[in-house]
């Protein structure tokens, strides 16, 4: 999905903040900001959906389950035809920028997503769209000064001499629109109720008919393969409500139109007469229509949804791939990746080691409690070391070197970075523990902030690193609320200049719920304390950023009282909120005269758990939902969670005590985050171990103690999971190992693919066979297609080794021939295709069966010489 827009307006997204928003300027879109587009909103990807072949049968469409679907032959070619003209290809693996037949010539932006989703499955295909749109509409046809308010080609179309009738379109929108492009179409009436005979539309040959200003629903035409998947995704549209819906069907084509007109919105409009209308009434009829539109795009939201997680299955298994990296032995420590490659010539200091290889990656740790990567030099004690590790390649992390200590190395010449900044540079950090870490802009400085030097001391104060020349300061000029100092907070990065601080705890508060946002300027950093509170305080939770202005929080604990019943004294609230609290930062402004930021936020109160199912390579099916181990994972306290291309890594931790059963969740765990303004959904993805220090799968990867650790995202799919541990009393001190960790996606078998791959009784065994002389047929694997394209696929299946020869192609039905497989192994690749398919041949295939087929002449010869 498109990534959404930064804090700031469009006019001033990419600028520092001294050019942000002034407080008292309009933005040019400000009056319809507050609508949100659906293409905008965080979807699953595509390329992790696979076709679910057990498709969920609507609840009132029962009475058609033992209907034999019978496949429409021009379907193939009327898919074909569609992906071609929306893609540029014929397997719609590539989104092209083709134009369609439509005025506008592409797809509607907010039904895009929804189109590229049903066009995914093999058995629909869409014909035509319209994600509703605002319109005024003259039916007496254009006159001379008469323009729409809008530059788009669309804007000025109209239907003259184009055999729809006569009338011209003075304006097109497919998204909400300000009242003044309304209103700017009418004269503006006088003070004594008066009409005005002056300006557009005031001749009286116009007026034969009045013009209508038009809110038109959403729109969609979508054709089935069959009458059955047509009966299928009608039923799904009329449980949304989509109540004016319906099958138009033939002998050729099975069309599902599926429409929302209850959100419909039609008036009469004249610039002169008794139906010329005031300003006032034409703002509140934009008002009303632009409401109307936002609520159908959310109708359009829920068919995704449903859509999605009906027909589509997650179609791929993260398999994690563990390399070990050298011990921290420390827990509580902020850590943080900066991609900063070294020259050779600083490759040789002290602080970069003795390999003098450029670094693609270096990883810092700041404090933290423990022995440190030098455990035999002391016991266990709050840090206040910089510590690092390069990345030399792919999968060199220094060798297998231990950490390397930073030592810090102020400037005297004014020439670092952090010296635009007014800052006060000191020696070391303090002995501590729970610090937070974000990286700062392009620059690469990290701030850190909280944690405590002991359990009565917590920290207050700034801290600013500059890798570049491992420097440390702390910031003079801090305007703005500070948060009290506290620990057990969690701290992430919006973009790169705005932070957001959730929670935390000290010994004289407890639990905070308090949130802020700290913004880093050019010359000096403001703390913006919100009026939004956690639903209950809490320390020691995850946070992670859904989009580049979302934060969700996740667990946690929330009195200081029993650290070890992190869920016990929750406030009355729902238990959808008790799993995920989520914030929306929407603008951000500054005032220029006094340097005052204040930001305008939402607090998402919808998060449920999505009914998206992933069926295992086993046949097991992982279903997401409101109770059991499920949402475990997340009720969990001392845990890391990192965000990597789509989905959210959580590890580690403790689960409360509280849980049914009392099952500890997994060390690891993935979680797909998707979402849009109004609420967000969690999809549970399974995940598949291995380790590469060892060939064997089935090796249990030993995380240690993996609590008060930290996750670091590095790479899409890439993590690494560093330091952590707890003190075991008696026993000494257990520290976690610490991992750098893939995950590879790898496609998952449908149970129907793990089922077909038994061997048919009376088929062969690896393809050899002593035939029986009396038998002149058997059963066998088949795939069907249309007998026009019975050679072609016949000829591509031999050069893949895929036909069994053994049998001939038999004609199933008028419609379809079956052509024998030979080979097992080729099964799952026909499934995956038939889900799937990337080559323009694939969508030759209609499906995959068992039938009785003939023995080809060439048997019954080999069966004489026998």
């Amino acid at each position: 999905p498109k990534p959404a827009a930064s804090l700031c307006n469009d006019a001033t997204r990419n600028q520092s903040y001294n050019n942000m928003t002034v407080e008292n300027n309009e933005s040019s879109n400000e009056e319809t900001s507050q609508y949100n587009n659906p293409a905008n909103k965080r979807r699953i990807p595509l390329h992790w959906l696979a076709e679910n072949n057990s498709t969920h049968q609507p609840s009132s469409s029962r009475r058609h389950q033992g209907d034999k679907e019978v496949l429409l032959p021009s379907f193939v070619d009327l898919q074909r035809k569609t992906l071609h003209t929306l893609y540029g290809t014929t397997d719609g693996s590539t989104i092209g920028t083709t134009t369609d037949k439509s005025p506008k010539g592409s797809v509607d932006a907010p039904i895009r997503p929804l189109v590229d989703l049903i066009n995914k499955s093999s058995s629909y295909c869409t014909l035509s769209s319209c994600s509703g749109r605002l319109s005024l509409f003259d039916p007496n046809g254009r006159h001379e000064g008469m323009q729409g308010s809008s530059p788009d080609a669309e804007d000025h179309n109209t239907n003259t001499g184009s055999g729809k009738g006569r009338g011209g379109w003075l304006l097109i929108s497919h998204d909400p629109i300000p009242p003044s492009e309304l209103v700017d179409f009418f004269p503006i009436d006088n003070d004594d109720g008066s009409n005005n005979d002056s300006g557009v539309g005031t001749t009286t040959d116009m007026m034969l008919i009045p013009w209508v200003f038009k809110l038109e629903p959403m729109l969609l035409h979508i054709a089935a393969r069959s009458l059955q998947k047509g009966r299928q995704l009608l039923q799904l549209a009329l449980e949304l409500g989509f109540r004016e819906s319906g099958l138009v069907v033939s002998d050729a084509r099975v069309t599902v139109a599926i429409r929302g007109h209850s959100l419909a919105l039609s008036v009469p409009l004249a610039p002169t007469g008794p139906l010329r209308s005031s300003s006032a009434y034409l703002e509140a009829l934009v008002q009303q229509a632009n409401d109307r539109l936002e609520l159908n795009w959310h109708q359009l939201d829920r068919l995704y949804d449903r859509v999605e997680a009906t027909i589509f299955r997650i179609g791929v298994v993260p398999k994690i791939k563990a390399t070990r990296l050298p011990s921290l032995n420390l827990w509580s420590a902020a850590t943080l990746a900066i991609s900063m490659p070294v020259s050779s010539s600083d490759s040789k200091n002290e602080n970069a080691g003795s390999n003098d290889t450029p670094v693609t990656q270096t990883i810092y740790s700041f404090g933290g409690y423990g022995t440190g990567p030098e455990s035999n030099k002391h016991s266990a004690r709050r840090s206040s070391e910089i510590y690092m590790l390069n990345r030399q390649s792919q999968n060199d992390w220094g060798n297998n070197k231990d950490w390397l200590p930073v030592k810090i190395q102020n400037p005297t010449d004014g020439s670092n970075l952090l010296a635009q900044l007014k800052v006060s540079w000191v020696p070391k950090l303090p002995d501590c523990q729970g610090m937070g870490a974000i990286k700062l802009a392009t620059s690469n400085l990290i701030l850190l902030w909280g944690g405590r030097m002991g359990p009565k001391k917590p920290i207050g104060d700034i801290y600013l690193f500059d890798p570049s020349c491992c420097s440390l300061a702390t910031p003079l000029d801090v305007r703005g609320t500070p948060p009290t100092p506290r620990w057990g907070h969690s701290m992430v990065a919006l973009n790169d200049q705005t932070f957001l601080v959730s929670g935390g705890c000290n010994l004289e508060e407890g639990a905070m719920d308090d949130v802020y946002i700290l913004h880093f300027c050019e010359t000096y950093l403001f703390w913006e304390r919100l009026v939004e509170t956690l639903p209950t305080p809490l320390f020691h939770h995850m946070s992670i950023v859904v989009d580049a202005n979302t934060v969700c929080v996740f667990g946690g604990l929330q009195s200081t009282s029993n650290l070890l019943e992190p869920f016990q004294k929750r406030r009355a609230i729902s238990k959808k909120d008790e799993l995920v609290w989520a914030i929306r930062i929407k603008q951000t402004k500054i005032d220029s005269s006094t340097g005052k930021i204040s930001s305008t936020v939402q607090v998402i109160q919808n998060t449920y758990l999505a009914a998206m199912t992933n069926t295992t390579s086993t046949g097991r099916s992982d279903e997401a939902t409101t109770t059991g181990s499920s949402i475990n994972g997340l009720k969990r306290f001392g845990a890391a969670a990192s965000p990597s291309d789509s989905l959210m890594l959580v590890s580690g931790g403790l689960a409360s005590s509280s849980l049914a059963g009392g099952d500890d969740p997994t060390p690891l765990e993935s979680y797909f985050l998707t979402g849009d303004w109004d609420r967000i959904s969690i999809t549970k993805v399974p995940l598949e171990y291995s380790s590469e220090d060892n060939d064997d799968d089935d090796e249990v990867l030993d995380f240690g103690c993996l609590v008060h650790h930290a996750s670091v995202s590095i790479g899409t799919n890439e993590f690494l999971l560093i330091g952590g541990g707890a003190t075991s009393f008696a026993f000494g001190h257990s520290f976690a190992s610490s991992y750098h960790i893939r995950l590879e996606l790898q496609p998952t078998l449908s149970k129907k693919t793990e089922e077909s791959l038994k061997p048919v009784e009376g088929a062969a065994n690896n393809g050899i066979e002593d035939i029986d002389k009396q038998k002149t047929s058997m059963v066998t694997h088949v795939v069907t297609v249309a007998p026009k394209d019975a050679r072609a696929v016949k000829t591509k299946l031999q050069s893949l080794g895929w036909l069994d020869k053994r049998f001939r192609m038999i004609k199933q039905s008028p419609q379809t021939i079956a052509i024998p497989i030979g080979s097992t192994s080729a099964l799952a690749s026909i499934d995956e295709i038939l889900e799937n398919p990337t080559e323009p041949w694939h969508s030759l295939l209609l499906g995959r069966g068992q039938e009785d087929m003939p023995f080809s002449t060439s048997q019954y010869a080999s069966k004489g010489k026998r």
